[in-house]
């Protein structure tokens, strides 16, 4: 299973509290703060994760010869352009740099032989598979951590067991949007917005 940003661990270690403190509140808490993080930069779909062996993504003919992709590249292993994946009409040399060019850890691929992604007026379905690398930013990892920490302490760690996982959420959503790091930790983040 793919790591998730934040781990029960690493919210145990950020709060200084013994293991056996770790309430199913705590637990909500952390799942709630990395899923609000990873809405806010439209990652829904494709968590941030630990490394992914092999990923198979679809996407639109983009008409041009960019193609972004969900995660950082490790190394590719096909390209195919067509309506039907299963029949296409093209199938790139992924490791020939004067067809392709990408490098490791960015998420996008360039054409470099003339070529295009599809056409916008003659829609085809890209489909790349990849293995990635680690998609675990340390400043959304530090962002999501003090969301957690900020709000376990507001509600009152205290008798942590006992608190209402809506109650957590509430406090949360407030804190998050007050929190300088997390603010920019989304903008940063946020799809769209490569770095």
């Amino acid at each position: 299973m793919a790591r998730r940003l934040v781990e029960q661990a690493e919210v145990i270690e950020h709060l200084g509290i013994a293991e056996e403190k770790y309430s199913n509140a705590l637990e909500q808490l952390r799942l709630s703060t990395i899923g609000l993080f990873e809405r806010l930069c439209d990652r829904a779909h494709a968590p941030f994760s630990d490394a992914i062996a092999t990923r198979v993504e679809m996407h639109d003919g983009t008409g041009g010869a960019e193609l972004w992709l969900d995660y950082p590249v490790q190394s590719l292993t096909s390209i195919t352009i067509g309506r039907n994946p299963a029949a296409p009409d093209e199938s790139l040399t992924v490791g020939d740099v004067n067809v392709l060019s990408s490098a490791v850890g960015e998420r996008r691929i360039v054409r470099v032989d003339g070529g295009e992604f599809g056409a916008l007026d003659e829609p085809r379905i890209v489909q790349v598979t990849y293995a990635t690398t680690d998609d675990l930013p340390a400043d959304a990892q530090m962002a999501v951590l003090r969301v957690i920490a900020q709000t376990f302490r507001q509600r009152g760690s205290e008798d942590a067991s006992s608190e209402n996982v809506s109650g957590y959420a509430r406090t949360m959503a407030n804190l998050a949007a007050q929190d300088e790091i997390w603010l920019a930790a989304v903008r940063g983040h946020k799809r769209g917005v490569f770095r």
